[in-house]
């Protein structure tokens, strides 16, 4: 049985050239880019919405985080 590859060093895409094969630019922030805030709700709302998590089984989809150029729309 063959050993498994040690990592040396290689990077993916490490062969590309900034500025001659892609262009360079800063990523906007992961983290603080926006004021994070409560959903305001009434206590009814509140109420159902926990008798709804509390009586069925939920499961989230989470979409992979993606980040683009930062200051670009």
């Amino acid at each position: 049985m063959k050993a498994p590859k040690k990592y040396d060093g290689y990077r993916s895409f490490q062969y590309l050239r900034e500025g001659i094969d892609y262009e360079a630019f800063v990523l906007a922030p992961e983290v603080n880019r926006v004021p994070s805030r409560r959903v305001e709700v009434t206590a009814e709302q509140e109420a159902r919405a926990q008798r709804l998590l509390d009586e069925n089984l939920v499961c989230v989809k989470l979409f992979p985080p993606s980040r683009g150029p930062y200051g670009r729309p």
